[in-house]
């Protein structure tokens, strides 16, 4: 951890507890936002992973196949 966390951290444990409950929920919504570019990246991606899938060139999996639960199809 470094000096500069260390020192916020400190000072975060003075707050009243309706203090740090905001400064959580401050943390919370900065760290929720998006990036435009990840999301259009992801969008990119989704858009070429289905194509794939109903051109047939990508076989899906249930939850159970992939977690072991059964063996996938062969072909």
């Amino acid at each position: 951890m470094t000096r500069n966390l260390k020192r916020l951290m400190a000072e975060a444990g003075n707050l009243r507890p309706s203090m740090q409950l905001g400064l959580v929920k401050a943390l919370l919504a900065e760290s929720d936002r998006t990036d435009p570019c990840n999301e259009h990246a992801w969008g990119m991606e989704a858009q070429r992973r289905l194509a794939a899938m109903c051109s047939g060139r990508m076989r899906c999996y249930t939850f159970a196949q992939v977690f072991g639960k059964q063996t996938p199809p062969t072909r």
